[in-house]
């Protein structure tokens, strides 16, 4: 299983394990990203950003640090992406928004455009992790 995270950097998110790419798409993976790469990237970006303004919108005091992506691709030709797996690292300021946050996150999904139009083959898991 591949992985890759996300930064949360004020109103942005970004990439992390691979600082020294450029954001573009290329075959040559140790210039640029590829399009299976940027795939999972824009579904873990715009799940941050669903939820983030989910929060903000509910007023929950709880902030998105950190998302961890994973990912497989079959092994036969086209290697389509299978599953992917994100873990979205959170901070809440007590106990109260910690549990308004992990019900904010039961809509990330629903609401979050790239994972909707991502092929229901696709198995997507989530998972939330309080620091």
């Amino acid at each position: 299983m591949a992985s890759l995270s996300l930064r949360a950097e004020g109103n942005t998110f970004v990439p992390e394990n691979r600082e020294e790419r450029i954001l573009t798409f290329t075959a040559d993976y140790k210039s640029g990203f590829s399009p299976i790469e940027m795939t999972v990237y824009s579904s873990g970006a715009c799940a941050a950003f669903v939820y983030k303004k989910i929060l903000e919108n509910s007023k929950v005091d709880a902030a998105v640090q950190r998302v961890e992506l994973a990912y497989e691709q079959a092994s036969e030709r086209p290697k389509v992406i299978e599953s992917i797996a994100m873990t979205f690292h959170v901070s809440a300021s007590d106990a109260h928004a910690q549990e308004r946050a992990e019900n904010c996150f039961k809509f990330v999904h629903k609401y979050c455009p790239v994972i909707q139009s991502l092929s229901d083959q696709i198995k997507i898991t989530d998972r939330l992790v309080f620091e």
